[in-house]
């Protein structure tokens, strides 16, 4: 009736490759050390013969141990001290990397007289994050929660959804990048790479 695992994680990186998007174009360069830690549980639940629950939640910190070859965030003046006109970002966390992620799925499916129907709801939460490549402290996405819902039947090889993404209509950033790589340091404009808003649809399939 019920199944779970969990894992713990440890991972050091030596010259963590580091890409970044700017202007319209990505750089790539090389942080010293970066470090990786966390932990992992999830789980499957038979609540009865027709509802099925699904969780998952995770700890994971990643941030640099050591990058004094960052990218400095627009009115940010270059202070490394080993690679001039960068800044040292040792200790920030790389970008779109939050600590905390959580999911929590409900799904019922019962048979019925030309075949199955089924419904299901998905929730998560994800930690704020920075959405910079420089670690920029005004470009942070708040936590944020996240659901999707759907509810069909299936009949032979047949199969017909309706559904729901982003429920409740959730404005969420992935990346928000400087917009010009030649004035990065006084240019404070950015692009942001938002999730789709809330969509929703029918889907009709068919197996042969």
């Amino acid at each position: 009736r019920m199944r779970l695992a969990a894992s713990t994680f440890f991972t050091e990186f030596d010259e963590y490759q580091d890409a970044a998007f700017v202007g319209g174009q990505f750089t790539v360069g090389n942080a010293e050390q970066a470090e990786l830690k966390g932990a992992e549980l999830e789980g499957t639940v038979l609540l009865s013969e027709m509802l099925t629950a699904d969780f998952s939640i995770s700890y994971a910190d990643f941030s640099y141990d050591e990058n004094t070859r960052g990218q400095c965030y627009p009115g940010r003046a270059p202070d490394s001290t080993t690679s001039p006109g960068s800044c040292d970002l040792s200790g920030e966390h790389p970008v779109n990397a939050p600590e905390w992620k959580t999911h929590l799925g409900l799904q019922y499916e019962t048979p019925v007289s030309w075949g199955d129907v089924y419904a299901r709801a998905d929730w998560s939460w994800t930690d704020e994050y920075n959405t910079s490549f420089s670690a920029d402290p005004r470009l942070v996405q708040d936590a944020y929660s996240w659901v999707n819902l759907r509810a069909g039947t299936r009949w032979n090889a047949w199969e017909l959804t309706l559904w729901v993404d982003n429920a409740t209509d959730e404005t969420v950033a992935n990346l928000e990048p400087v917009v010009n790589i030649y004035a990065a340091g006084t240019d404070g404009s950015y692009q942001s790479f938002l999730q789709a808003p809330r969509s929703y649809g029918v889907t009709f399939r068919v197996e042969y």
